[in-house]
């Protein structure tokens, strides 16, 4: 929940990046999915900016006094949407070459 609108701008990225790995050529697959992977974390990295810049401040003393530390939370959601990405992404190159 801390999260969410940092996640949802960077799984909208994810989504276009998959899209992008899907229908391009096999012959600059490597290299689209290193650039797509750098702007994948430039935009997870602006999202969680962005979140934090407009977030108030009751926001992350509600969950201060859940007990759970916001920095932890930010740590999990990032740590969740980097390893989704980098499992499904592999696995569309290795699809897109055994098709091919």
């Amino acid at each position: 929940m801390y999260m969410r609108p940092a996640l949802i701008i960077s799984g909208l990225g994810s989504i276009i990046a998959f899209a992008f790995i899907a229908i391009s050529d096999l012959e600059t697959l490597t290299e689209l999915a290193m650039f797509l992977s750098t702007l994948k974390l430039a935009i997870l990295g602006t999202g969680i900016l962005f979140v934090l810049s407009m977030q108030k401040q009751e926001k992350k003393y509600f969950y201060i006094n859940l007990g759970t530390s916001p920095k932890q939370l930010i740590l999990w959601g990032t740590v969740l949407d980097l390893a989704i990405y980098f499992t499904v992404l592999p696995l569309i190159i290795l699809v897109r070459y055994a098709i091919q």
